[in-house]
């Protein structure tokens, strides 16, 4: 399909099926010792993800991000993404 209008002027097309299927993890979560959540709040607009971030700022077995950031963050916040990873390496 088209990128979405959000998208950077270098985008190609994308499956479909990834925007559609729901990611399923497999396994116990209790084995995830990192759980890290990063939340991009410079979306133009109100973002789809506000609630999962606010649900999980308030869980204690989650680290939480807020990057002021759109959706591409290895390109708009990438000092900030790279310490994010390496402290939840």
């Amino acid at each position: 399909m088209r990128p979405l209008p959000f998208f950077e002027a270098r985008t190609t097309p994308h499956p479909l099926a990834s925007l559609m299927q729901p990611l399923q993890l497999t396994g116990d979560p209790a084995k995830i010792r990192r759980r890290t959540y990063v939340y991009t709040a410079g979306w133009p607009g109100e973002s789809p993800f506000t609630p999962v971030y606010q649900r999980l700022s308030e869980d204690p077995a989650w680290s939480t991000h807020a990057l002021d950031s759109g959706h591409n963050l290895m390109r708009d916040a990438p000092q900030a993404l790279l310490k994010i990873l390496l402290e939840a390496s």
